[in-house]
């Protein structure tokens, strides 16, 4: 479909009677041919497919938009988005009031975060993107659309004046596969614009935010020596990296190298809650142990920042075996920054002395977690449905140890008030890896 078509589409379902269509359209059963069929009976065949796609992308978009079945996407401008908690926790940390340039603004996740306090010129190559933007903002903050600039174009070709108090850029990291469909890309040097262009933007706006994957390569980091970097969670999944430049940049928050490892900040993000920031300090390496009363599983963003060290001198706590994210400890203490177990029993791994142990203690096992281990969790849980069927349930923990493997039964610790949802079961930090 050509973006001028795209466009009038996008335009006339933002109108009382095309919101009435999809209205219509959004109550019927979740079939894509159904819904196109009854919709090409009163509209043409790009309206209605348009419509159709924009039904399916909402339904995609409640994780991150609590307007969700109001706004208006593309599929890469939403899977590219930054979900709100995220962007008004970025937003807060800019100057209210001043000029902000967004490069790549996409559908406005970012944008519409910042437009509630300043002056927003937003910057896309793709037309259809930017008319997303503009429907959304009169959806979200229809009294600040006058404070809104958009422009269609390539920002590495714009000669930019010093009138901006700051700018953000989230680079597009997708590029054009071997048969025209549009594919992730895992370097940075892939991301469009490279980030080698910020330091030219830099020269024009001193104040710059970029956001990244949290799978960005090592070497690159360490490049960004004049940045603070962040990791940045929410409920217990690493959702991004950003880096601050200039006087965004918190100085406490500066980069900080531990025993050969560059650590960075971790941001805590929980609905509803303030923002819980964990900064690198120097610490002593933590220990390896045995396994002890209490285990600990960092967040991901602890985890991905290089902070489990600062974390285990927090909690007196030891590692489980080097370079592997358990922490133990023989007393329970209170933080946000990892879930808290209490072990049971702790065992070198052999499925028939669980299977007895698990018979002896009546438990059953509902979750299978591991880290540095060459097994198949799935493969473990069903090796262990059969025993205690309708008993309590607890968690099975395998991780190396003294060499071996050992596996850790142990009930979920929450036994303090916590801001946060529990986690999803995680298993090493590959699983994190942008998808």
């Amino acid at each position: 479909m050509q973006p001028t078509q795209h466009i009038e589409a996008l335009q006339y379902l933002a109108t009382p009677e095309g919101k009435a269509l999809l209205l219509e359209a959004s109550r019927l059963p979740n079939d894509r041919l159904l819904r196109l069929s009854r919709l090409r009976q009163r509209l043409s065949v790009e309206r209605a497919t348009v419509a159709v796609e924009l039904l399916e992308l909402r339904s995609r978009a409640h994780d991150k938009f609590a307007m969700a079945q109001t706004l208006f996407f593309t599929k890469e401008g939403l899977e590219q988005s930054t979900s709100e908690s995220i962007a008004d926790y970025r937003a807060s940390r800019f100057p209210s009031g001043g000029r902000v340039f967004d490069a790549c603004s996409g559908v406005g996740g970012d944008s519409l975060a910042l437009l509630r306090h300043s002056e927003v010129v937003a910057v896309d190559t793709n037309p259809v993107a930017l008319t997303c933007l503009r429907l959304n903002a009169e959806v979200v903050c229809p009294e600040r659309t006058a404070h809104l600039y958009t422009l269609c174009a390539d920002v590495t070709t714009l000669k930019l004046s010093r009138g901006y108090t700051a700018a953000f850029v989230d680079p597009s990291r997708r590029t054009e596969g071997q048969f025209g469909e549009r594919r992730r890309v895992r370097s940075s040097a892939d991301y469009s614009p490279p980030l080698e262009w910020v330091q030219s933007l830099r020269a024009s706006i001193p104040d710059v935010v970029v956001k990244i994957s949290p799978a960005v390569d090592e070497g690159v980091l360490r490049e960004q020596t004049e940045a603070q970097v962040e990791f940045i969670s929410v409920k217990g999944e690493c959702r991004e990296a950003v880096l601050w430049f200039g006087g965004l940049a918190k100085e406490e928050s500066r980069p900080l190298e531990l025993d050969g490892v560059q650590c960075y900040t971790a941001v805590l993000l929980g609905k509803g809650e303030t923002p819980l920031v964990f900064s690198p300090f120097l610490c002593e390496p933590p220990a390896v142990v045995s396994p002890q009363a209490y285990l600990y599983e960092p967040d991901p963003a602890i985890i991905r920042a290089h902070l489990v060290p600062q974390l285990a001198s927090q909690l007196n706590a030891g590692l489980l075996s080097p370079h592997i994210a358990y922490l133990t400890s023989d007393s329970l203490t209170e933080t946000p920054f990892a879930t808290a177990y209490r072990v049971l029993e702790a065992m070198p791994f052999r499925i028939k002395e669980v299977q007895k142990w698990l018979r002896r203690e009546g438990r059953r096992v509902e979750i299978v977690k591991k880290r540095g281990v060459e097994v198949e969790p799935q493969e473990v849980r069903k090796s262990l449905l059969g025993v205690n069927p309708t008993a309590p349930p607890l968690t099975l923990v395998l991780t190396p140890h003294l060499g071996r493997v050992f596996a850790l039964l142990c009930e979920r610790g929450l036994y303090y008030d916590s801001p946060f949802e529990p986690a999803a079961p995680l298993e090493d930090w590959e699983v994190l890896r942008e998808r």
